[in-house]
């Protein structure tokens, strides 16, 4: 994802002049693409290559750039779409877990006593599918069986399904994961980022773990944004919970 990060660069520069709101200036959005290009760069210089979390995250903050920023930027990229927009359009998969266990040694717990849980804020190519009436979230062909049965025991989950064009899903992802890190960080949960949690990840109590799921979710659900963005989108709050599925009506 550093190279799109470095495209995204090149096309706001491109659209600077394309805002007829006026909610953000040419200059505003040539800083944007600064920021772009320096967050790609660093992504895979530190070998984070898909990253949208700490590291493009906290570039744009030393720009003094904030997320409303790069939210204006998605609403002029939906408004102003290449001629060749809807062949350019794949299905993608947002999706949102919190784990009691570390998604790089699946059978290890963040904690020995269990008290810690791990947040992730991500996106795939995978798409849900049904099977015989049976659900199958993108996050078990992303993260494979083995791990997706612990999130399933011990951990909870939601998604929104996503279709548009590349640079509609790497804009949606940073807003998500941006977004993610400041709800988690709200004094009532303090999720903060974390090594053992990798880029987009972020590690808290497993308290209040289901309480950070359904606020990050619920804030996504009803960001006006994301409209035409994400279609349906689902949740499963509690460990070994039935799914809840939605379509979204923003």
């Amino acid at each position: 994802m550093c190279t799109v990060f470095v495209a995204i660069a090149a096309e706001l520069r491109l659209l600077a002049n394309c805002d007829k709101t006026g909610r953000l200036s040419p200059a505003q959005f040539r800083a944007m693409a600064a920021a772009s290009e320096q967050a790609g760069r660093m992504c895979a210089a530190r070998g984070h290559y898909n990253s949208v979390g700490v590291t493009p995250r906290s570039i744009f903050e030393s720009h003094k750039i904030p997320r409303a920023h790069v939210c204006e930027a998605l609403r002029v990229v939906k408004a102003n779409p290449p001629a060749c927009a809807g062949a350019l359009s794949r299905a993608w998969t947002e999706y949102l877990f919190y784990s009691l266990h570390d998604r790089y040694s699946p059978h290890e717990l963040y904690s020995t006593d269990g008290t810690e849980a791990g947040f992730k804020a991500g996106d795939s190519g995978n798409e849900n599918v049904w099977r015989d009436g049976q659900f199958d979230p993108a996050t078990r062909r992303r993260y494979g069986g083995r791990f997706h049965d612990l999130i399933v025991r011990h951990g909870g989950e939601a998604y929104f399904e996503g279709n548009g064009p590349r640079m509609w899903r790497v804009l949606a992802e940073f807003i998500v994961d941006w977004l993610a890190c400041e709800v988690l960080s709200e004094p009532s949960l303090k999720f903060k980022p974390n090594k053992a949690t990798g880029e987009e990840g972020f590690l808290g109590l497993a308290v209040n773990a289901e309480t950070a799921l359904q606020t990050v979710a619920d804030k996504v659900a009803g960001e006006t944004l994301f409209k035409g963005v994400f279609g349906a989108w689902g949740l499963r709050l509690h460990p070994n919970a039935e799914w809840k599925h939605a379509s979204l009506h923003l």
